[in-house]
């Protein structure tokens, strides 16, 4: 759990979260099973040159190609993983744990990192451009409060959370917060919550011994047979079921 001066923010193992420079936050870990943090610090220089080679053509940069261009700020929030992203992270984590790696070597790699960073932005950026609204700076605002509160529904999951509670931390009204929410994710927060609530399930099913009804309670679910016959309408197996077949594949 990741708290800035204003947010704060479940990270797992299938998102992680950006933060820009300068800005100040405390973690903590409580889990089940051991955890792996890492977190990545990046040079100004480095995203000021990775983003002048994405928005310029090969013959701009040949003719000056040591001209700079500052990023603005990148969304606080959430990033799923994805593979641009995940080959990166993953070949500095391969390094890493093999021993010492040399300073060259190490900035390439986070080059290449800085350089998914910054595609995966302007994947939010197009995102603001479809948002109906005359102004930019506006497109972009909605977007941000929509995923803060996103990040808020993943921080909360645990509990019960009236449209009011999720639409505030959005600073918008409750219909125009669900109107636009479900716009641009595809889903209301309610069933986004549920969404986040079964996958802190499979987790906790597949990498610990914890009873289904401990589980059911963990993750903000009061009664452990609506739990059970909801993870099957999803899953098409039962918790139990479902666990037993993680189980037999790792052993495998």
């Amino acid at each position: 759990m990741y708290e800035t001066d204003e947010a704060r923010f479940a990270v797992d193992d299938h998102v992680f979260l950006v933060l820009n420079a300068g800005r100040e936050y405390a973690f903590s870990i409580a889990s089940e099973t051991m955890v792996e943090s890492l977190s990545i610090c990046f040079p100004d220089e480095w995203l000021a040159d990775a983003h002048a080679v994405s928005n310029r053509s090969c013959a701009e940069l040949l003719d000056a190609p040591f001209i700079s261009a500052q990023p603005g700020d990148f969304f606080e929030t959430l990033y799923y993983h994805d593979q641009h992203l995940n080959i990166p992270i993953q070949h500095l984590r391969r390094r890493l744990d093999a021993g010492p790696v040399s300073e060259p070597e190490l900035e390439e790699i986070l080059r290449v990192l800085a350089d998914a960073l910054l595609r995966a932005q302007q994947r939010f950026e197009r995102r603001a451009e479809t948002i109906a609204a005359v102004r930019q700076s506006t497109r972009r605002e909605l977007l941000r409060r929509l995923y803060r509160a996103k990040d808020y529904i993943h921080a909360n999951a645990e509990r019960e959370l009236p449209l009011g509670e999720i639409a505030r931390e959005a600073a918008l009204a409750p219909h125009h917060f669900l109107r636009t929410f479900r716009a641009n994710f595809g889903v209301t927060p309610h069933v986004y919550l549920v969404q986040q609530r079964l996958a802190r399930a499979r987790v906790l099913l597949a990498a610990t011994d914890l009873p289904i009804h401990s589980i059911c309670a963990r993750i903000g679910f009061s009664s452990a047979p609506s739990f059970s016959t909801l993870f099957r309408r999803h899953h098409g197996l039962t918790p139990r079921a479902y666990r037993q077949r993680q189980q037999n594949s790792n052993s495998r």
